[in-house]
């Protein structure tokens, strides 16, 4: 440019998210050939976003589906990275190969990978739960019992517009004690309904309080203004949630 400057580009991908994105071969190559013939521009790269090949979404009949295996998301990975190798090279820079997903593990193993967009993970959520059960749930919400009408049943003051469970309902924090044997069966609006089994350890009666795991973080997260930070047992800061009433 005139100024002199110059703005690294990355060529996004389709790695089998179905999104935005080149195909892998001829067609990204000939995206970052014309990248790095323009002026102003500098071809840093790639990047892609990749399914998490556990996480299973419910569909609307109730059933559920694996986006992708494990073996093709490294089959993925690893036409990235072949990909990479046939970009032109500018000058004595690395070229950046930079992978979003939330399987990190498998993306980590992968020889070429320079970068991992962390997702999800790093909160949890309980579709997550299912591909990287060894992570706790960090993120979790606070919901108040507010009338418990007949003995095996509960309603609280968390529904869709503060959980978010079009992709699936949230789960009862059966790690707090008095909070096991409940389970969450469905929602309104502004209300949720928790069925009380045989084995539940708490009374749920009106003021109560109960914690809930949103099964899709992307979901609920943004219709708070913060997180309440929390570490052993003490509350530490608040953190805005920039992203809260907007859409990009």
């Amino acid at each position: 440019s005139a100024g002199g400057a110059s703005l690294g580009i990355l060529v996004e991908i389709d790695a089998g998210s179905g999104g935005s994105g080149v195909a892998t071969g001829a067609d990204a190559v000939s995206l970052a050939q014309k990248v790095s013939a323009a002026e102003g521009l500098r071809l840093d790269g790639l990047m892609a976003s990749l399914p998490d090949p556990a996480v299973q979404h419910l569909s609307r009949d109730g059933s559920t589906k694996a986006d992708r295996s494990a073996g093709d998301t490294k089959a993925r990975l690893q036409e990235l990275v072949e990909t990479s190798r046939l970009l032109p090279r500018q000058g004595d820079s690395s070229t950046v190969v930079s992978v979003s997903a939330n399987g990190y593990d498998m993306i980590s193993g992968v020889s070429g990978i320079t970068e991992i967009q962390a997702g999800s993970y790093a909160l949890m959520d309980q579709a997550h739960r299912q591909s990287q059960p060894g992570f706790m749930p960090a993120a979790k919400i606070l919901a108040s019992v507010i009338s418990h009408p007949v003995k095996n049943s509960a309603v609280l003051d968390a529904g869709h517009k503060s959980t978010g469970p079009e992709l699936g309902l949230p789960v009862v924090d059966e790690s707090v004690d008095g909070s096991g044997g409940a389970k969450a069966i469905r929602f309104s609006a502004e209300h949720g309904v928790l069925e009380l089994g045989e084995s539940a350890t708490g009374d749920f009666m009106p003021g109560d309080k109960v914690w809930l795991v949103p099964y899709d973080l992307e979901l609920s997260l943004n219709q708070y203004d913060y997180i309440r930070a929390v570490r052993n047992g003490k509350l530490e800061g608040f953190w805005p949630i920039a992203a809260r009433g907007r859409f990009s």
